[in-house]
């Protein structure tokens, strides 16, 4: 899995996160962490799904949601480590509260 670069997300709440971003396919470290699918098409990216998890080093969503992800063709998948599952979803939260997604609705 190669490292492409990094997003910015800003939540409703004007914080901003760094999100690290890779291609598709691969493992991660065991850390805590938000993630977000996403498809790069030409100059322009869908974001697909944001969820957060305890172990990133794991299968991190359901089947199920991964064949709703999967139907959109993700490019990368982007990282923002955090270890606190308060501070995790609180960020979730703030992120989903000013980003809309293809999938995050539809679970």
């Amino acid at each position: 899995m190669a490292f492409t670069g990094t997003m910015e997300l800003v939540g409703k709440s004007g914080r901003k996160y760094q999100f690290n971003s890779y291609d598709i396919g691969g493992t991660f470290l065991k850390m805590g962490g938000l993630y977000c699918f996403t498809a790069t098409k030409g100059k322009s990216t869908e974001y697909i799904y944001i969820g957060h998890t305890a172990d990133l080093s794991t299968s991190f969503v359901s089947s199920s949601l991964q064949k709703k992800i999967d139907a959109y063709k993700p490019t990368h998948i982007s990282i923002y480590a955090c270890k606190d599952e308060d501070q995790r979803i609180k960020a979730e939260n703030d992120i989903l509260s000013n980003k809309i997604t293809l999938c995050n609705d539809s679970q």
